[in-house]
């Protein structure tokens, strides 16, 4: 699947950054970075990163193959400090800064 164990930019958000489809990249939020391998398309709104599955996490029992590619819960919050005490919830979309690597 050419979607798994990527980072998935739209083409022109790409162009914008000088990033080419496989290009390496490193995405970064306030709370983590990540590195990865660029996945240029169509198919992803311009104002959006996707990461599919869960890559990059793996547990001792767990595929090998899970730990490959870039792991999406880096770039989120996990301290207590970061949860809303009015609704219990926590960020799951930050902002991020993407760069060529």
């Amino acid at each position: 699947d050419p979607y798994i164990a990527v980072i998935c930019l739209n083409t022109q958000t790409a162009a914008r950054k000088g990033i080419k489809d496989g290009d390496l990249i490193e995405v970064e939020s306030r709370y983590g970075k990540i590195d990865g391998r660029a996945r240029v398309s169509e198919l992803f709104h311009p104002d959006a990163v996707g990461i599919g599955g869960s890559s990059g996490l793996g547990t001792a029992g767990a595929n090998p193959l899970m730990r490959m590619g870039p792991n999406f819960n880096t770039l989120l919050p996990i301290d207590i400090q970061t949860i809303d005490g009015l609704s219990g919830g926590h960020e799951v979309a930050p902002a991020v800064r993407i760069r060529k690597k």
